[in-house]
């Protein structure tokens, strides 16, 4: 294997997050004398019979009536609180004690432990996890018998004895908890002694200069630390993924680490990441001594590597090829999560491909396939849409034991997810209607991308999402991206073909952001890759295309339909665009940037904020107000940044005497509109803000997390 991005893929393999929505998956068992080299289909299959999912993932159904409710005003701004809350279909995550007795499954918000033979809810834990790109997802492990469970939370890392409470708790820093390119990438990664009384962590700490691996052993009950690894190679150190089965072995006599550094496949000696210490006195064991050999079971030997077509299962004591699983369809680029039964005789599969679906960055598998590693054959296969296979138990007959659920949830729960970058937040298209549009919409279309919209009625908290509709203030339109262009037909309007300049090919999208009707005006981005390329603004009556951005960010509309304004993040800069006369002009600001949140017009039109952030001083962030046909600076308000955290959504009340600020820890400050000064606060959510707007002639503020989760706030 010589191509290096290929085995970098392959060494990552396990860092994967597949994602799993109304799963369909694997749970009757395998017959273990059914052994042959042909594939056999596995018919429709049942789900588990266990509890419901944790209540955030169940959206709550409840009548608003907006009459009951107080417009939103300076003087009663202290008595606002939540009236109304709706969860998107989140896919939870899966995990399954080492000897398959005890599972969990959990949103962001909570962890359920179930007793695999009864489905009985044995505990709920309430937890903040944070929903990240980066990091591989996995937040919490159970020791061998699933008697204690050990998780990473946003900011603290906890060891709950399932059935009983918390033991153990301390602090971590989490520093790349809301960006969205490293969010994860310091998550610690943990695991736990048989008994559950040792707890490993391998992390990472800051100083004000640099940032530090560290890798040590706390006895839980004591809370002391009876190992650190001083940064020598002759002790123990590394991560203890991506690999499975890494760390303690069944009896707690020694503890397995796994070395990067070590990591080089083009050797023929990449086993040797794989290191083995005595627990207590910490010394490196031989990995061909009989306590090794002793201590772990078969399962924790053995690893997978991928090699063009051909998937070698291999020993980690040194490197010794066992099987090779050939037609696997598994690749170098589309790897497979791979697991073992606990003495190795079988091994189950998850299956991913380009043309697999997606959530958030992360493939999803679609596919679980089970292997018996001695005739080196498939035993069976079935259809699924899974994360990963922390929630199977393979045993050595080949039979599965999965704590996964199909959804329970109420029918309204639309399946929907987006990510903030290219989210252009929340309109009031209609009297009692929220409009946004999504990233992906339902789990049936791989070429789904920000191709449709939703509508939330915020008075009995329904949402209706089409593909091909996007809806705008006052109307909707229809689109339609088939044949290497984009043909729109607003409501009430002729349809009106869009120049797109490129042929559009099976890589590249058209994301519509809105239209116009004066100078029947659109604003579209061609991305490949879900990667903005370019976008243009284009006036059909004219035939005329007004400018190519390099970015179109948070596209607002003027409540009377003249211009348009929106953010380019490229150049870091306000744009309005004015329709009588086809044209976008930059927005200076005095030794000033524009800030990454959505600009916001005054109800009368005329005007418009934003926020902007101190080119000197970029701690410094203020709110400027322009005119909204050319641009001219009214006036300026710095924000007190000892008050407010990192904006990332912007809202005005109707009556112009308010202002909503969201920011990315989920906290939400109204201001005075006058002066910007800080008047109520409240952490509304426990994820990124990134959507906020006043509804209802201002008897509401609907709020939008990039969690998916709704909530409506208003004075009783």
């Amino acid at each position: 294997m010589n191509n290096t991005k290929s085995l970098k893929r392959t060494f990552i393999a396990a860092f994967l997050v597949f994602c799993l929505t109304a799963c369909v998956i694997l749970n009757e068992s395998i017959d273990s004398s059914i052994v042959s080299t042909q594939a056999k289909e596995v018919p429709a299959i049942t789900a588990s019979p266990l509890a419901t999912l944790p209540p955030s993932a169940t959206p709550a159904r409840t009548q608003i009536a907006l009459d009951d409710l107080e417009p939103i005003r300076q003087e009663n701004a202290h008595q606002i609180a939540q009236v109304a809350e709706l969860a998107a279909q989140f896919p939870a995550y899966y995990q399954i004690s080492p000897d398959g007795r005890v599972g969990a499954r959990a949103n962001l918000t909570a962890i359920d432990i179930l007793d695999m033979t009864s489905g009985e809810l044995l505990m709920r834990i309430p937890v903040d996890l944070p929903d990240c790109e980066f990091g591989g997802d996995r937040y919490w492990v159970f020791n061998q018998n699933g008697s204690f469970i050990a998780l990473a939370a946003r900011d603290k890392i906890q060891v709950w004895q399932v059935g009983g409470g918390m033991i153990y708790e301390a602090p971590y820093d989490q520093r790349y908890s809301t960006d969205e390119g490293t969010c994860g990438a310091d998550v610690p990664q943990l695991a736990l002694s048989p008994d559950g009384l040792l707890l490993a962590i391998s992390g990472v700490e800051y100083t004000r200069a640099s940032a530090r691996q560290y890798f040590r052993i706390i006895a839980v009950l004591q809370n002391q630390t009876v190992y650190e690894w001083s940064g020598q190679e002759d002790e123990p150190h590394g991560k203890l993924y991506p690999y499975q089965g890494l760390g303690f072995s069944g009896d707690g006599k020694v503890i397995q680490t796994f070395d990067q550094t070590r990591y080089f496949v083009s050797s023929g000696t990449e086993y040797e990441s794989f290191r083995f210490w005595s627990v207590g006195d910490w010394v490196e064991i031989a990995p061909d001594s009989q306590l090794v050999l002793e201590s772990f079971n078969g399962a924790d030997l053995l690893y997978a590597l991928q090699e063009a077509s051909v998937l070698h299962i291999k020993q980690r004591l040194n490197g010794e090829v066992l099987a090779s699983l050939k037609e696997t369809g598994c690749g170098q680029i589309e790897s497979c999560d791979v697991r073992f039964s606990p003495e190795g005789r079988c091994a189950a599969l998850l299956h991913v491909s380009n043309s697999s679906l997606s959530f958030h960055q992360d493939l999803l598998a679609s596919r679980v396939s089970i292997w018996e590693l001695s005739s080196q054959s498939m035993l069976n296969q079935a259809s699924t849409l899974a994360r990963n296979l922390d929630g199977m138990f393979i045993a050595d007959n080949g039979q599965l034991q999965d704590v996964f659920i199909q959804g329970e949830s109420d029918s309204s729960a639309v399946s929907w997810w987006t990510s903030s970058y290219h989210f252009n937040g929340l309109l009031e298209s209609s009297p009692g209607f929220i409009s946004f549009s999504p990233q992906r919409l339902g789990m049936d279309d791989p070429d789904c991308y920000f191709c449709g919209s939703c509508s939330l009625d915020f008075t009995d908290l329904s949402l209706d999402c089409r593909k091909g509709e996007l809806n705008l203030d006052e109307f909707a339109i229809t689109f339609n991206r088939e044949a290497g262009s984009l043909t729109i037909h607003p409501a009430g309007m002729s349809k009106v073909d869009v120049d797109v300049p490129i042929d559009l090919t099976e890589t590249t999208d058209v994301r519509l952001l809105g239209f116009a009707p004066e100078n029947e005006t659109t604003f579209y981005c061609l991305d490949k890759d879900q990667r903005s390329q370019s976008c243009y603004i284009y006036a059909a009556e004219s035939d005329k295309t007004v400018a190519t951005p390099e970015d179109i960010y948070s596209l607002r509309f003027a409540p009377d339909g003249s211009s348009a304004a929106y953010i380019d993040r490229a150049q870091k800069a306000l744009f309005i665009v004015n329709f009588s006369k086809s044209k976008a002009a930059k927005v200076s600001a005095y030794q000033s940037r524009a800030w990454f949140a959505n600009p916001v017009f005054l109800a009368q039109g005329s005007e418009l904020v934003y926020l902007i952030q101190n080119l000197e001083d970029e701690t410094i962030l203020s709110l400027e107000w322009v005119n909204a046909q050319d641009g001219k600076v009214l006036r300026r308000a710095a924000l007190d940044m000892h008050e407010i955290g990192q904006p990332s959504v912007l809202a005005v009340n109707q009556s112009a005497e308010l202002i909503a600020i969201g920011d990315q820890d989920g906290w939400i400050y109204l201001l005075d509109e006058e002066k910007g000064k800080l008047i109520s606060s409240w952490r509304a959510h426990a994820h990124k803000l990134i959507g906020l707007t006043f509804a209802g002639n201002d008897h509401l503020l609907v709020s939008l997390a990039e969690s998916g989760e709704f909530k409506l706030w208003g004075v009783q």
